[in-house]
């Protein structure tokens, strides 16, 4: 099964509450969100882009991922995640 764009929110989001609390939430999110999308430690990310998503975006995600039929998702979440930050 291919991963939706909401699971792999879910997954970063029960890696954060695993996360050491003297971490901010912003710090703890980027950090998750880097391990389970393999973002590069050099490439630019910002967690806020996570934490502005609505109910709506992730749906909206998760029909373009489905419509698509990418074998690559992770790929995709992370283009459109880079997308909002521009």
């Amino acid at each position: 099964m291919q991963p939706t764009f909401a699971s792999v929110l879910l997954e970063i989001r029960k890696s954060v509450e695993r996360m050491p609390q003297d971490l901010s939430r912003l710090t703890a999110v980027e950090q998750a969100a880097r391990k389970i999308l393999m973002v590069p430690a050099a490439e630019d990310f910002d967690a806020r882009s996570l934490d502005g998503l609505t109910p709506e975006d992730v749906l909206r995600m998760d029909l373009m991922l489905e419509l698509l039929g990418s074998q690559d998702r992770l790929r995709l979440i992370r283009i459109e995640l880079r997308k909002r930050l521009e």
